[in-house]
């Protein structure tokens, strides 16, 4: 049995092989349905498509010519790369492929768009045309804010501040070792270097050293013979002395005169110590 491309297509194998094993037909015999299936069709442009990124991926030599088809690429996934979804994590991640801003101006800018400026990535959060008077360092926080991994915000795991970045009431900040929580929405990123600036303008508030401190588990007293405190009885080892109250059994006793060591429970020597009620 043959099995035929159609106009325009290519015969290839159907499962996942190197292109050096890949295998490009006009017409395949093949000996069932089976081994048909082992085989699909694909237009030329897939083909084509196959071929450019085996001369990138599985190149020979990098020469000049190797590098240009990378650039070019490069170039391709920079103007393309806002069309798909990218978590934070991802985009973080893949910063390197972002376009820079300056490679923007004049250009529409919608909301969701990622690009790079500096060392950071920035969204945009306003439509609008990129323009030179509006960098995102220049006071453009409505327009503009920088893409990070945001922490919790729980006081055990602060967000670190960054400049241009947007507060949320009750999240915790952390600038240069100092524990912040905002109390008041900033509604749009913040150009301020130091979170600490924001202090006076009501936005966040210094967090106390004691309010991160971690309880500390109440450390046992030794026992003094107080009511609170009672000395734990033990029979033949505990010596009575008048005054002084002592536990047993999970009774408290008093003792009414001094008894030294004895032998016999508590409960047994009312005339020496008695239950306290």
């Amino acid at each position: 049995m043959i099995i035929q491309a159609g106009n325009g297509c290519y015969l290839t194998q159907s499962r996942d092989v190197t292109y050096k094993d890949r295998r490009f037909e006009k017409s395949v015999s093949v000996a069932s349905i089976s081994e048909a299936l082992m085989w699909k069709e694909i237009p030329e442009s897939d083909k084509a498509q196959m071929e450019a990124e085996n001369s990138i991926y599985e190149s020979e030599e990098v020469d000049y010519n190797y590098l240009k088809k990378v650039s070019t690429l490069r170039e391709t996934i920079s103007s393309r790369i806002n069309e798909s979804f990218f978590t934070v994590e991802q985009a973080l991640e893949m910063k390197a492929y972002f376009p820079l801003w300056t490679d923007l101006v004049g250009q529409e800018a919608n909301i969701g768009f990622r690009f790079q400026y500096g060392e950071l990535l920035y969204e945009v959060i306003k439509p609008h045309t990129f323009s030179e008077e509006w960098k995102p360092d220049s006071g453009t926080e409505s327009l503009y804010k920088v893409v990070q991994n945001e922490a919790s915000g729980s006081i055990d795991d602060p967000i670190t501040w960054k400049y241009n970045m947007e507060l949320f009431e009750g999240l915790y900040y952390i600038d240069k070792d100092i524990l912040y929580l905002c109390i008041r929405n900033s509604g749009m990123g913040m150009a301020y270097e130091n979170l600490a600036d924001l202090v006076s303008g009501g936005f966040v508030e210094l967090v106390n050293d004691s309010e991160t401190e971690e309880p500390t588990e109440p450390q046992p007293t030794e026992p003094d013979g107080s009511l609170e405190n009672p000395y734990p009885y033990v029979k033949g080892e505990t010596s009575i002395e008048k005054d002084k109250y002592y536990l047993e059994n999970g009774i408290i006793y008093l003792a009414i005169q001094n008894g030294g060591v004895l032998v016999y429970d508590l409960a047994q020597v009312p005339s020496i110590a008695q239950k306290v009620e």
